[in-house]
């Protein structure tokens, strides 16, 4: 394919419209009809392809993540981390910066090869009221830039700031202004003191994959620092029996502020840079704390499903990787260990449907089924999401569970 000659600028249209058809997090837009829609942990893909002539285009929208830096070191920051590594891009995106509604807007492109197929990748970063947004285009036709500048131009965002409340409380209060500190300022004078305490989970989304023509959305990944200097990229089920010494866990060491950490004994140190007390970098990769869920109750129920409100999940034929949660403390299990969580464990049978009590503490659930049968999974939030107060979407045994209306 001879080079795209889509013009950036052409790209950078409003987004006060006022056409909505779908919502994603906090960005609502009018969906490309007929094109094929897939989620995942953190990010929504629309994607259309003809294979008679062989072209694609794929729409990527990805969760809001907490602003930490001004709008050109997010643009930044995400393009090396969704773009230049993903599909091995060396050259430095061409880019056009634009303001509108209070947004800072950085949209910025440049062609990678995959196989022998040359193809266009089109980040736009939206930045603002404490909030980054970013979508990624990628297509490998220039006649689908109408079908990207009609979607960025009936696309909105959120600006509504919603102020995380303590542990425990029942409200919370919004507001829409907010100042968006930039990571050279924090790096030269801080307004934070980087803490000594990395011990608990901490996640963030990575997407590096892709195959051929279609394009592989990213997942949640986690590390986890536990207090003998060891580190985990998966959060124990139950941390009562967990082996805190196991010969696969890594190393860190931590002291004045000053962290780093290692997968093997016999390899270098990687810098741990903190970038406030609950966000932390380690190889150019953005991890966030997981907040504490210690003795926390959930109303409602929860899928693994990507469409939360499948109508099949109210049919009552068969299990269902489904989960109802009781303020009382009680659960209604409707075969998430049989459907999908111990598909791959193959020295147990699953567990299969029932009810009973729960507890959740030290980022582990424990299920105390009626007939006696306890299970003990991994229980977190997305990134530094309060779950006292979101808890829109939960992670069990790292796989995202979305609540139903």
């Amino acid at each position: 394919m001879k080079k795209n000659s889509i013009t950036i600028f052409a790209l950078l249209l409003t987004i006060i419209s006022y056409a909505q058809t779908e919502t994603f997090d906090i960005s609502t837009y009018k969906a490309p009809k007929g094109w094929v829609k897939s989620t995942k942990e953190g990010v929504v893909t629309y994607l259309t392809s003809d294979e008679t002539y062989g072209t694609y285009c794929a729409i990527n929208i990805y969760t809001s993540i907490p602003t930490v830096g001004n709008a050109g070191e997010e643009f930044t920051d995400y393009w090396n981390e969704l773009v230049a590594t993903a599909f091995n891009i060396k050259a430095d995106p061409e880019t056009e910066i634009t303001e509108d509604d209070g947004w800072e807007i950085i949209s910025g492109g440049a062609n990678f090869t995959s196989g022998k197929i040359e193809s266009l990748a089109l980040l736009t970063t939206f930045v603002g009221y404490g909030k980054t947004v970013n979508i990624l285009f990628l297509t490998n036709d220039g006649n689908h830039q109408k079908d990207i500048e009609e979607f960025l131009a009936n696309l909105t965002i959120d600006k509504t700031i919603k102020k995380v409340a303590p542990v425990n409380s029942t409200t919370s209060n919004t507001s829409t202004t907010t100042t968006t500190a930039t990571k050279s300022t924090a790096a030269a004078t801080p307004s934070f003191k980087p803490s000594n305490n990395l011990e608990g989970p901490w996640m963030r989304l990575h997407t590096t994959q892709y195959y051929g023509d279609l394009i592989s959305s990213g997942s949640p990944e986690w590390i986890v620092f536990f207090k003998n200097g060891r580190i985990k990229n998966a959060v124990p089920d139950d941390p009562a029996t967990f082996d805190y010494n196991a010969s696969d866990l890594g190393y860190y060491e931590i002291s004045g502020g000053n962290a780093k950490s290692k997968w093997y004994s016999n390899v270098d140190w990687s810098t741990i840079k903190f970038k406030s007390n609950d966000q932390i970098e380690i190889n150019s990769q953005p991890y966030y704390r997981c907040k504490p869920v210690d003795g926390l109750k959930l109303e409602g129920t929860w899928t693994s499903y990507a469409n939360p409100n499948d109508p099949s999940l109210d049919d009552g034929n068969g299990a269902k990787s489904m989960i109802r949660f009781s303020k009382n403390g009680s659960f209604t299990d409707y075969g998430i260990f049989e459907r999908i969580l111990d598909q791959t464990v193959f020295d147990r049978p699953p567990t299969p449907a029932g009810s009973g009590t729960y507890s959740i503490n030290n980022f582990s659930l424990t299920l105390n089924y009626n007939n006696g049968t306890v299970r003990k999974i991994s229980l977190t939030g997305l990134f530094g999401t309060d779950l006292f107060t979101n808890n829109k979407s939960i992670y069990l045994q790292r796989l995202r569970f979305s609540k139903r209306d």
